[in-house]
């Protein structure tokens, strides 16, 4: 629902097209991130970001109602959920198997390696898992409390 006195501004055909070039671009960037976060800067929490804000270029390309047909909030509270889970199990694993908590217990590999983090590259991945779905989520709040209508009252009812 829009909200009153607020104009719709027809999007450009340009703006169209770059979104829908860059949000996918957008995306492989933020994995290239999380996946190379042991031999390059970057990490679990910066490819998330990376990864929501190629969500939010879905919306600026689609508007909301197209960015409302990609975008479902219980997969995201999977996505968050499931990335907190998968960080939790890399720490209590490794105690299974009588190592500390986060103690790496995979081979690390071959120096400058893209798999020679071991456990660390595991744990990346549920940090960007749990960053993307929180992100995106917070981005889906806001533009519902955007669209939300303001009912005026009927008189005589009584606000729950």
């Amino acid at each position: 629902m829009r909200r009153p006195g607020r104009a719709v501004i027809p999007r450009s055909e340009a703006v169209v097209l770059a979104c829908r070039v860059a949000s996918p671009l957008t995306a492989l960037f933020g994995l290239y991130v999380v996946l190379h976060a042991t031999v390059t800067p970057g990490g679990g929490f910066q490819g998330g970001v990376i990864l929501a804000s190629g969500t939010l270029l879905i919306y600026l390309g689609e508007g909301y109602a197209g960015w409302r047909d990609a975008i479902r909030s219980h997969w995201l509270d999977a996505l968050e959920g499931g990335g907190a889970l998968l960080f939790a199990l890399c720490g209590l694993v490794p105690m299974l198997t009588g190592a500390a908590f986060m103690q790496n217990i995979l081979p690390l590999g071959t120096f400058r390696d893209l798999f020679s983090g071991g456990l660390m590259l595991v744990e990346n991945l549920g940090v960007a898992l749990a960053v993307t779905g929180g992100f995106t989520q917070l981005f889906l709040e806001f533009m519902e409390e955007t669209r939300a209508a303001d009912a005026p009252e009927e008189p005589g009812e009584e606000s729950a």
